[in-house]
């Protein structure tokens, strides 16, 4: 299991890719399986950034972060929430608890969720506007794995 930062990154500030063929291809290999460590360990958010953080902008409005709550909201492995006093974030939360009960027969509500979570992420801010596509097509992927039932990684929502 990888997490961010153990992945070669590009350039924070000027978002310039300057990592070699051999750590873009360990950046593609651990972004694949990105989803396994927020659905099988056990996850705590904390939404607060410092405003003189050197990026200050909300968790909420981060879609990295949209996606990493997602995941282990839906496969229960979020443990803690710094406030649950935004309602948007609750009612996240009930939509992807839900998710978990539905069966992968059930296509529609299926189509209808995600078509609903892709509204949301379009609404997230990324770091030099980058990734959007990256995450889309990881969730995509993560949904798939996680409905198939369990995996080497344990994570499922087919067993809650």
């Amino acid at each position: 299991m990888r997490s961010f930062l153990s992945l070669p990154q590009k350039h924070h500030e000027s978002g310039d890719d300057d990592r070699t063929s051999e750590q873009y291809e360990i950046f593609k290999a651990g972004l694949a399986s990105m989803y396994t460590v927020y659905a099988c360990a056990r996850v705590i958010i904390i939404e607060s950034v410092p405003s003189d953080a050197l990026n200050p902008m909300p968790y909420q409005d981060r879609g990295w972060c949209f996606f990493e709550a997602s995941i282990s909201i839906m496969c229960g492995s979020l443990v803690l929430f710094d406030d649950f006093s935004d309602r948007k974030w609750q009612m996240l939360q009930l939509k992807l608890k839900a998710l978990g009960g539905v069966a992968t027969s059930e296509a529609k509500e299926l189509d209808v969720f995600c078509a609903a979570w892709h509204k949301e992420l379009n609404k997230k801010m990324f770091v030099n506007n980058a990734d959007k596509t990256e995450v889309a097509n990881l969730f995509k992927k993560s949904l798939g794995d996680l409905l198939q039932g369990p995996t080497d990684s344990g994570g499922t929502l087919r067993s809650q």
